[in-house]
């Protein structure tokens, strides 16, 4: 009895460690003055790079639990001999030229931009050749409220390993979205 009050006891421990920091990133919104996390939502990619013909529509879901989120969506106007990923950006990236900011760009907000993509990968557009595509993501490690935008990037990585950064946030920019339709 002993071992299972002690068992029950570090259980609920953990469970509160792991809930406090969603409870302290929840603010007003737990208490019912705002809406809640955004649990679906819905990108129209339209190309943003000159001779840029790839074009997609986007679902976006959270994940049960609130910590990422599923992409599914079609496309087309995609090189067929050509590979492309798509990738989600910070709450304060843009859909189009703004100023000095392009679109689809690494705002900083998702982390330091050496180690962002894990934040920011969704996932590959397939099949590798054709031109009309299927993207079928999962993005574990943020959540639908802190991005904006969504990109198609062209991702042909050389054969051979080569040195120099094959990060996917440095491949061809082809086309850009903003998230829209939120529902919480």
């Amino acid at each position: 009895m002993r071992n299972a009050n002690r068992t029950r006891r570090l259980a609920l421990a953990a469970v509160a460690a792991l809930a406090l920091p969603l409870a302290l990133t929840a603010g007003p919104a737990a208490a019912g003055s705002t809406p809640g996390p955004t649990t679906d939502a819905r990108v129209d990619i339209v190309p943003v790079a000159p001779g840029a013909t790839e074009v997609a529509d986007v679902d976006l879901s959270a994940n049960p639990g609130g910590l990422g989120y599923t992409a599914s969506g079609t496309g087309s106007g995609f090189n067929p001999l050509s590979q492309y990923v798509s990738l989600g950006y910070g709450v304060n990236s843009v859909p189009v030229q703004t100023g000095n900011i392009p679109p689809c760009a690494d705002d900083g907000t998702l982390g330091d931009p050496n180690t962002s993509t894990l934040r920011m990968f969704i996932g590959a557009w397939l099949p590798v050749l054709g031109s009309n595509r299927v993207l079928a993501g999962v993005q574990p490690t943020t959540t639908l409220d802190q991005i904006n935008t969504v990109s198609i990037r062209r991702a042909n990585v050389p054969v051979l390993p080569q040195p120099g950064d094959i990060r996917p946030q440095v491949f061809q920019i082809r086309s850009c979205g903003q998230v829209v339709d939120r529902v919480s």
